[in-house]
Order: C-alpha cells, then sequence, then structure tokens
C-alpha cells in the first residue's frame, strides 16, 4: 500500500501546493504545533533582546534566550521539514512526522 507521499511523488502533476495541500489538513496539529513554536520562539528572542537593550541583562534575558531556544529547535525543524516536503524534496515527507491522532 502507498502512502499519501508515495503517491505524491508519483502524481506531481496534480499535486497542490501551500496552505491548500491535503497533507496540511491531515496533520493540522502538527502545524498547528510548528507555528505556534515557532511564533512563540521568535516572541521569546524578541524579548530577551529587548531585556539587554532596556538593561534588564544578565538572567533576565538569559531566561528568554533559554525558552527561545527551547520553543525555536523544534518549531524550526518541523517548519522547515514540512515545507520541504510539500515541494516535493528528496529525503522529506509527512510519514516522518508525527500526526498526533489518536488512530
Amino acid at each position: 500500500k502507498m502512502d499519501d507521499d508515495e503517491d505524491f511523488l508519483i502524481n506531481e502533476d496534480t499535486r497542490a501546493t501551500g496552505c491548500g495541500d491535503r497533507r496540511l489538513k491531515k496533520h493540522w496539529k502538527t502545524v498547528s504545533c510548528a507555528v505556534l513554536l515557532l511564533v512563540a520562539g521568535i516572541a521569546l528572542l524578541v524579548m530577551g533582546i529587548l531585556c539587554e537593550e532596556i538593561g534588564f541583562g544578565g538572567q533576565r534575558s538569559f531566561v528568554f534566550f533559554l525558552l527561545a531556544a527551547i520553543c525555536l529547535t523544534p518549531g524550526i525543524y518541523v517548519t522547515v521539514h514540512m515545507c520541504r516536503a510539500i515541494r516535493g524534496d528528496a529525503g522529506y515527507g509527512f510519514r516522518d512526522l508525527p500526526t498526533y491522532e489518536d488512530d
């Protein structure tokens, strides 16, 4: 049985790209978590930079930078992986990402 990624590679001319991709709808929880972590990480990084600029440096800004790194690492990884899977790059597929489904 072929999974969605193999079917996609065989029928490249019928593929949907961008936000309307049917595989994004299937993995909506993964997409939501990745985008949430990415946005939260960027916000925490900006907060850390603002703490440094305002003069609250030291431990306060370190906490923001640490939390930003914790959020950005999986957020960037999964977002880049999904973008490359949508583009059809070799070695990237949605089968490698968790779906967070009960079935």
